[in-house]
């Protein structure tokens, strides 16, 4: 891992994002969908970095966050 003396240039702290049920069936409320709870990254400018995870672990969610689409 390379030690970095400079600012991250892509930088999140405790980011969390839970996805809301949209409408109820009968009047029962869909269970909420926690994507992200309290991520935390630092991308430093030369660095190769690369997230992984299993399927619906998050991955698409993160960079979304990172890019402001979510």
């Amino acid at each position: 891992m390379m030690e970095n003396q400079g600012n991250a240039i892509i930088e999140i702290q405790n980011v969390s994002k839970v996805y809301r049920s949209r409408g109820a069936l009968f009047g029962v409320r869909a269970k909420d969908v926690v994507a992200l709870r309290q991520v935390s990254l630092k991308i430093y400018k030369g660095e190769i970095f690369g997230l992984v995870g299993e399927s619906g672990s998050g991955k698409t969610t993160v960079g979304r966050l990172i890019v402001g689409l979510e």
